[in-house]
């Protein structure tokens, strides 16, 4: 009986002594702590207006660990609406890529959180606390704050965005009040890199002149000694390498990377980076998801024709590389309406009347010979003139978004650039009885502005004004005439197009189009950006090039040359031929087709020898269309207007 109660002691002293080794061997946990960084309060309280992105630079001062809750301090006795938090990379003490959208909840008076986060953040290191409100709402913020320190610029409210654009954002010193709770010791901190991902359908604008862009690319990495970081572009939602893994950063340290891969045009891809150690071997790899590409960038400036007025059913775009750059800031498909979505009391808003436009038509011709995504940035106004409003530019400040030309290069310096613009304007001129010389000069201005803040010659394809009915306002005959000409004789086909004629196309009332109408001349236009770049051999419509008397002095033969096809329609009945003999009009009994480049005018009566005789055609502001000559090119294109009176002979 001794020996087993000795034996069963000897055992349990055995398995004690096992379980202290056991114990001893184990690594042990330090007890987590948590801390916050940031603002606890403020000093004064602002009413933040909803759709503005904004951003406070904090350091980390608590210590490495993880982000797991994000704070925002509101003073509002009305609360409403939504908010919108998350978190910024440092970029040389600006905001950079996104490293965290925290999600959204509802605004409350006092402090609201998202809590449950999970974002590796290092000591001492700098990050931007973001948010953006649905709704306007007071905030506590604290003044007399570093330089800097705070930044905002306009966004929709939605997902946050990759990248904190700097262009066009304001910054001051001083932040609202936010804070961040951080989770410090526990057990070893997990190694990570992440890439800050580009927006979903991000366009980068390919270099001027060239087929590719050199493309940043950065991130964020904690509790991680690596030698060098890599960077490779995918075939968005595939392992197919575009550009294969290339070095990009060689300088450790800071808890960011970052550097330049140059891609190729084309899309959609996805950017994925890698962290390797001293001996090549791969520690941590991040890959981003959304779809982003290098392609062209388009601004859209005019007015009402451009933005446009069209009723539905609207065009579909049937490609997914067709992109707009919303005016509310958001990177998405193209649809129309293209030109809504304007933050209240921009100077560009069109959100009442924005519908059916022309671009979806251009977008749809564009890829069916580009394979490479385009992008359309919106900033038309709704009945705006060239001559006081277009051309103004801020001498003090180019851009100035209280002015329409300084809100269209804010946009286009927030895309990051454009390769060309197209402007259907001169309706507002028209009103204003501007007479062809001085749209010529207005015109002249406002291209050398963009000229000077774009790059030197930015081409631009305008639209030729169509037929116009008057009665409405005070324009004349005469005004619609010198509009239409100056348009017309703007046209060097080198840089300045007139991309599009339309005086064959429908309208909904005086002035402004169908989507029929719209969709022909985005198909107009179109063609002629693939002229410029090289992608087909024609641009224009056939011209009149003279006319002469057939034989006898009651028949007259005009002359057109082709520039697209090679034959005309219609046969007989044509419409839209004026004539003169010594300032009299004198009647048209027939205009038919005498030949594939040739009409024959048959008079109502001999015009006497010695006669002055002059011809026009569609030579007015709503001449009779019903059966104008078209050729019989794949657009069907118009015989253009004359703008001078044609001698006959």
């Amino acid at each position: 009986m001794g020996k087993i109660l000795m034996n069963k002691l000897g055992l349990a002293l055995v398995l004690l002594m096992i379980m202290l080794v056991i114990a001893t061997a184990m690594p042990r946990e330090s007890s987590a702590a948590t801390a916050t960084f940031g603002l606890n309060n403020g000093n004064n309280t602002w009413n933040q207006s909803s759709n503005i992105l904004d951003a406070m630079r904090f350091q980390n001062n608590v210590g490495t660990g993880t982000l797991t809750k994000l704070e925002i301090l509101f003073n509002d006795t009305t609360p409403n609406g939504r908010v919108r938090m998350g978190v910024y990379s440092d970029n040389n003490k600006k905001p950079g890529g996104l490293l965290l959208d925290a999600g959204e909840v509802n605004v409350a008076n006092g402090w609201v959180s998202i809590n449950s986060l999970n974002l590796p953040v290092t000591q001492n290191i700098y990050y931007w606390l973001a948010f953006v409100l649905k709704n306007q709402n007071g905030v506590r913020y604290q003044s007399g704050q570093l330089t800097g320190s705070h930044y905002w610029v306009g966004y929709r409210y939605g997902t946050l965005p990759g990248q904190f654009s700097l262009a066009g954002a304001n910054y001051n010193s001083s932040p609202y009040v936010m804070r961040a709770t951080v989770t410090t010791g526990g057990s070893t901190p997990q190694a990570t890199i992440t890439v800050n991902d580009f927006t979903n359908y991000r366009v980068f604008q390919r270099d001027i002149g060239r087929t590719s862009k050199s493309v940043t690319i950065s991130g964020t990495y904690s509790n991680m000694d690596w030698n060098h970081v890599e960077a490779r572009i995918l075939q968005h939602g595939t392992n197919t390498a575009v550009v294969d893994w290339a070095t990009i950063d060689t300088t450790p340290g800071g808890g960011t990377f970052s550097g330049n891969l140059l891609v190729p045009q084309g899309g959609w891809y996805n950017i994925e980076t890698r962290a390797l150690d001293n001996a090549g071997s791969v520690i941590g790899s991040s890959r981003g998801k959304n779809k982003w590409g290098v392609g062209m960038i388009i601004l859209c400036i005019g007015q009402s024709n451009m933005s446009g007025h069209g009723q539905p059913p609207f065009t579909v775009v049937t490609s997914d590389l067709a992109v707009n750059y919303s005016n509310a800031g958001i990177w998405e498909h193209l649809a129309d309406p293209y030109d809504d979505n304007s933050p209240a009391g921009a100077v560009d808003n069109d959100n009442s009347t924005a519908a059916g436009s022309m671009i979806p038509a251009l977008a749809n011709s564009l890829l069916q010979t580009f394979s490479f995504p385009i992008a359309f940035v919106p900033s038309p106004k709704d009945g705006t003139n060239l001559y006081s409003q277009w051309v103004y530019r801020n001498p003090s400040n180019h851009y100035d978004t209280n002015t329409l030309y300084g809100q269209s290069i804010t946009k286009a310096q927030r895309v990051g650039g454009v390769e060309l613009i197209i402007m259907h304007q001169g309706e507002a001129d028209t009103n204003a009885h501007r007479t062809e010389a001085q749209y010529k000069a207005d015109f002249a201005t406002l291209l050398g502005h963009y000229r000077e803040d774009l790059y030197a010659d930015v081409p631009i394809f305008i639209c030729q004004l169509g037929t116009i009915e008057l009665g409405t306002n005070t324009r004349t005959d005469a005004d619609v005439l010198a509009v239409r000409d100056a348009q017309h004789d703007l046209d060097n086909g080198v840089n300045i197009f007139m991309a599009a004629t339309a005086m064959d196309q429908p309208r909904l009332d005086a002035v402004h189009y169908t989507c029929q109408g719209l969709n022909a001349i985005g198909e107009r236009i179109a063609q002629t950006i693939k002229y410029y770049f090289g992608a087909t051999s024609y641009y224009r419509g056939p011209a009149i090039t003279s006319a002469n008397f057939a034989g006898n002095r009651s028949t007259i033969d005009v002359q057109i040359i082709h520039r697209g096809g090679n034959n005309i329609t219609p046969i007989s009945g044509i419409t839209g031929f004026s004539l003169f003999s010594d300032g009299s009009p004198v009647g048209i009994i027939s205009a038919d087709r005498s030949d594939v480049d040739q009409i024959r005018l048959t008079l109502a009566f001999a015009v006497p020898e010695g006669a002055t005789v002059k011809l026009r055609y569609l030579r007015s502001s709503n001449p009779d269309t019903r059966a104008l000559v078209k050729d019989n090119s794949s657009l069907a294109l118009p015989l253009e207007n004359t703008t001078t009176d044609i001698t006959v002979h």
